[in-house]
């Protein structure tokens, strides 16, 4: 008959399996959350452009609490 294995033991082979469906939630609720981004914008058109969003992320990155600018059609 095999031995058991330690707890500790036991728990690192489990661990793989967990990271996997840590994973894949995390990829299912990114599609959905794209799913629902696009639904939204195909309804009423709002977006912001690369350039608008890059430059607010430049202006936080220098430490300026500038808003999100506002989406637009």
């Amino acid at each position: 008959m095999p031995k058991a294995k330690p707890k500790a033991e036991a728990a690192d082979d489990a661990r793989p399996a967990i990271d996997f469906a840590i994973v894949e939630e995390t990829e299912e609720e990114f599609w959905a959350t794209a799913r629902e981004s696009l639904r939204d914008y195909r309804e009423t058109g709002l977006h912001l452009t690369q350039e608008e969003v890059e430059e607010w992320m430049a202006r936080r990155a220098r430490g300026d609490r500038a808003p999100m600018p506002k989406p637009h059609t």
